[in-house]
């Protein structure tokens, strides 16, 4: 159910600035881009409301884990207002996203998207019943976009690239 909207900006790349509509859809952390649903995460909110999502139970967790190493890092790890707001937020990507075009949160169509980026590092994780790629796209010193996504889950040649970054 829709409820309204924000605008937000985002400070990207060569200082250019990009305006996203942040969908509010119940108190899940949502976005649309380009028809699908984009999962992003700045709060224990965010992470929260997770445990209603397909996710599986290996990589809800590893995700958990990684939102409370950074909060514990930047932050007072009891603070229920903690928000990776300022230093960048966790997305988490999925099957049909258009990895060529992520424009609403920084990766440009024009740049050809997640492929025109220069991720800082692109790590491959086995969870057991699950593989996962983390990649980290630093912007400045102190903002870095995350993503994650499943391994097997995208078109052949975004799995190739994803392969390569993470030098398997």
């Amino acid at each position: 159910m829709y409820y309204g909207s924000t605008k937000t900006v985002l400070a990207l790349n060569e200082n250019r600035y990009y305006y996203f509509e942040r969908l509010l859809l119940s108190v899940k952390p949502y976005f649309l881009l380009g028809g699908y649903v984009v999962r992003i995460i700045q709060t224990q909110q965010d992470i929260d409301s997770l445990q209603y999502s397909s996710l599986s139970p290996s990589f809800l967790k590893h995700i958990q884990e990684y939102f409370t190493r950074l909060r514990d890092s930047f932050h007072n790890k009891d603070d229920p207002y903690f928000s990776l707001q300022p230093s960048g937020p966790i997305f988490i990507l999925e099957a049909g996203d258009n990895l060529h075009d992520l424009s609403l949160i920084g990766f440009r169509r024009e740049d050809d998207g997640l492929f025109g980026s220069c991720p800082e590092y692109v790590e491959l994780y086995d969870l057991g019943n699950t593989q996962i790629y983390k990649i980290a796209v630093m912007n400045t010193n102190d903002y870095i976009i995350t993503l994650f996504t499943q391994v097997g889950i995208h078109h052949k040649e975004a799995e190739q690239w994803l392969k390569e970054q993470a030098e398997v």
